[in-house]
């Protein structure tokens, strides 16, 4: 591979992972994306803010919020020290949380400064205006609204975190609907709406022009209230960086007794002259780096391999091992991805390996431990796969993954139907005892399900019976030609792909029938699309033929609407959730008559989740993301307005 093809190659994984991160997502560990912009550094490309990704509907910082360079070795903190040639460095806490840029602002010189902006750093370019969970976060006495005495103008950097001890008390009371402080924190301050924002706690660590002490006057908690230490320059560089290593050792012993997350250190130039005279790259300020800890790794015994079948037919392994504590969380199990990946890995049942936690969240396995003595018990591809029906189907391997020939697990595609149509009273416990009972073998069969079905179930009475029963009733019984469609699950082609489709062709059967040169220029068809799309047109005749002909259903467009101008036009909106006065239909009819466009996931385009009581999965993974969330109060009330 030439260089500038290398080039390419990392500059897309890059900006492909920047853009997850930027968006509350994570898809690698920062080692590893460390690693690709060494890579590319030794190749010549210079790091950029955000690295190219401006994520849409941000607003645009008056001064650019960069990060800092990230180390890792005593070798690096030496460069470091040998670059700046410093008198002094202080040393503090590398705070785990999300970055902020506040702005007070007085009417004129003489008055007081009030918060007048709360921006996210975002690609460090862009971020979000959050002022609205900040300004709540100030009512709770987390920082001053206004400032006495003050410039009149203040532009102040800091970082917003949930504490272990709030994480911990609003978990209790949320049963649990949070995975740890950090995600916990960037939902909930995104989110614009609530209380929970009065849980939240910020720290300064960029002051501006004001001092650390001034700060602590005024009613802020500044990094120099946390830790403060200051290396002086022995004037001899390495002992210098030896200094500055022990201090950064001490923090790293005693991080796990802190009430909020750090996941390093950081090493600052002392003194505003001497760190404007060293200024900043395009990047990062050369004042200041950041000594990141190495995520904690333990090591624990592999003791199985579980397989997930997954709605396409592809088989997932899933390591199952003995509980480990990582980062505040108990873990005993982590994916395994594909069968390559254990290959690679060479892992055998009975391997000692080392499990850490990419980013302090997701599970990870990082391979076999370097304690292990021999080999264990080998991994074999699954050959055979028992579906529910009592037939064995064979598993065929394509490339990395292992695929079920044949074969489609109903209780799982039944599901992703029943969550694609917004049902809800329909678990999954309850869509498998009826597969398990031969009641039902596919999603339109559903439709045919009676209370008595389900009371004869395990656990299952006659008022939930009844529950579950209308909820079918109503959500497929009711169901458009578009969410139907969308039940199929083709890659690419959901619910907004199926309004388009309706009001193109009108029916399932003039869906399936559509050509090629009809759907060419239709909305979100591409090359790509179109060729899925045609290959799968059995598929959707299938279903259009089970509907009416077993169940003597056609399912009907929707009715036209008409849009009026809203806060949601153009936006793509999920709605989770039971709300005090609407349906779920009628909340998600009220989406669209307010100009927004209803998506049955949460997604890195989602704008809004719209969440109301029992709002499940969906909520958490809008929270985790940083996605706005808005409350049924809020939402019913724009609606009754509108």
């Amino acid at each position: 591979m030439t260089d500038q093809n290398r080039v390419e190659e990392l500059t897309a994984i890059r900006d492909s992972a920047s853009a997850a991160y930027y968006e509350g997502e994570s898809v690698m560990s920062d080692e590893d994306f460390d690693a690709i912009l060494a890579e590319l550094r030794d190749l010549g490309v210079e790091e950029t803010t955000g690295h190219g990704y401006i994520p849409e509907g941000k607003v645009a910082h008056e001064r650019r919020m960069l990060s800092l360079a990230k180390v890792r070795t005593e070798a690096e903190v030496l460069r470091f020290v040998e670059r700046v040639q410093a008198d002094q460095y202080s040393i503090e806490y590398k705070y785990d949380g999300l970055a902020i840029s506040l702005v007070y602002e007085a009417a004129e010189t003489g008055t007081a400064a009030t918060l007048v902006r709360a921006v996210t750093r975002g690609n460090g370019d862009h971020g979000e205006d959050v002022t609205y969970a900040v300004r709540l976060m100030a009512e709770s006495g987390a920082l001053p609204l206004v400032l006495n005495g003050s410039p009149r103008r203040v532009e102040l950097r800091g970082e917003i975190m949930l504490s272990h001890s709030s994480f911990t008390a609003l978990n209790s009371v949320l049963d649990g609907k949070y995975s740890n402080a950090r995600n916990a924190a960037a939902g909930i301050l995104r989110r614009q709406s609530g209380t929970q924002a009065r849980h939240l706690s910020l720290v300064i660590h960029d002051e501006g022009t004001m001092f650390s002490s001034r700060l602590t006057e005024l009613g802020f908690t500044t990094s120099h209230d946390h830790m403060h230490v200051t290396v002086a320059n022995s004037f001899d560089d390495k002992s210098t960086a030896a200094w500055i290593m022990a201090a950064i050792s001490k923090v790293d012993l005693g991080r796990h007794d802190l009430d909020f997350d750090t996941d390093g250190a950081v090493i600052k130039v002392v003194g505003r002259d001497n760190r404007n005279a060293l200024g900043d790259s395009s990047s990062a300020p050369q004042w200041a780096i950041a000594y990141k800890f190495a995520s904690e790794i333990k090591p624990t015994i592999l003791r199985e391999v579980q397989w997930q079948l997954g709605r396409t037919g592809k088989l997932t392994p899933v390591a199952i091992f003995d509980t480990v504590s990582l980062a505040g969380a108990n873990v005993s199990q982590a994916t395994l991805h594909n069968f390559k990946f254990i290959e690679d890995m060479q892992l055998a049942i009975g391997d000692i390996i080392d499990v850490t936690r990419s980013g302090e969240v997701i599970p990870y396995i990082k391979g076999r431990s370097a304690a292990n003595a021999e080999l264990g018990t080998p991994i074999a591809p699954l050959t055979e796969w028992a579906g529910r029906d009592g037939q064995t189907y064979s598993v065929v391997r394509d490339d990395i993954n292992l695929r079920v020939v044949g074969y489609l697990d109903p209780v799982t595609v039944i599901v992703y139907g029943i969550q694609t149509l917004g049902i809800l009273g329909v678990s999954t416990s309850l869509v498998t005892k009826l597969v398990d009972a031969g009641k039902v073998a596919t999603l339109p069969d559903m439709l045919a399900v009676t209370e008595s079905d389900i009371v004869g179930l395990d656990r299952q009475g006659q008022k939930s019976a009844a529950a579950a029963v209308k909820a079918i009733r109503d959500g497929l019984g009711g169901a458009t030609v578009g969410k139907w469609f969308a039940t199929i699950g083709l890659h690419g082609l959901g619910r907004t792909t199926g309004r388009i489709l309706e009001a193109r062709f009108g029916s399932l059967d003039a869906i399936a029938n559509a050509t090629e040169a009809e759907v060419e220029g239709l909305e979100g068809f591409g090359t790509i699309t179109t060729r899925d799309f045609l290959v799968a047109r059995p598929r959707i005749k299938a279903l259009a033929d089970e509907l009416r002909e077993r169940h003597n259903y056609v399912p009907g467009a929707a009715a036209a609407v008409d849009t009026v101008e809203s806060q949601f036009t153009g936006l793509q909106v999920v709605v989770t959730g039971t709300f005090p006065t609407l349906s779920r239909k009628d909340a998600e009819a009220a989406v669209v008559r307010l100009g927004g466009t209803v998506r049955g996931s949460v997604s890195k385009s989602t704008d809004i989740v719209v969440a109301g009581e029992s709002a499940g999965s969906k909520l958490v993974k809008a929270e985790a993301a940083g996605i706005r969330v808005m409350g049924a109060a809020e939402f019913e009330a724009i609606v009754a307005a509108s």
